[in-house]
């Protein structure tokens, strides 16, 4: 189980447009082998919401989210958009990631928590931006990867 901000639709649809746009995506899938479709979330924390992380956030609360860049490395096999900010509300929606992100698309050999290690490798390409994006706040059992 983990705690996620849960990508709305049209959100889903205007990063992959972007990180089309962004790169040449030959290869790579945005589909995990456990068959759930990126990109789907930023990540929270692993486990039930954690109140010590954020308190005063609720479960179902829908978040804002804004993208910095966007980054890809064909080593590692993943690409991801680094989340500049959060909020649920006025509040600021906090990560346990070190690098809070949203896995964009995978090579079909990478897992989607490779993308935290995108973010210390010099031989990642990244792609300046801004887009905000909407999210609902969850509690998830589906497969990460």
């Amino acid at each position: 189980m983990y705690t996620a901000a849960i990508l709305d639709e049209s959100s889903v649809k205007t990063l992959r447009a972007l990180s089309e746009k962004a790169f040449d995506l030959t290869g790579f899938q945005f589909l995990t082998a456990q068959g759930q479709t990126l990109p789907h979330h930023m990540t929270v924390n692993l486990g039930p919401l954690d109140p010590g992380l954020n308190p005063g956030i609720e479960l179902d609360e829908t978040t804002g989210l804004v993208v910095s860049r966007l980054g890809r490395n064909d080593r590692i096999g993943v690409c991801a958009a680094q989340i500049e900010t959060s909020l649920c509300g006025s509040k600021r929606l906090r990560s346990a990631n070190r690098f809070p992100h949203v896995t964009l698309c995978i090579m079909p050999w990478a897992k989607p928590k490779d993308a935290n290690k995108i973010f210390s490798e010099d031989d990642t390409i990244w792609v300046d931006l801004e887009c905000k994006l909407v999210a609902v706040l969850r509690e998830s059992c589906s497969p990460r990867g």
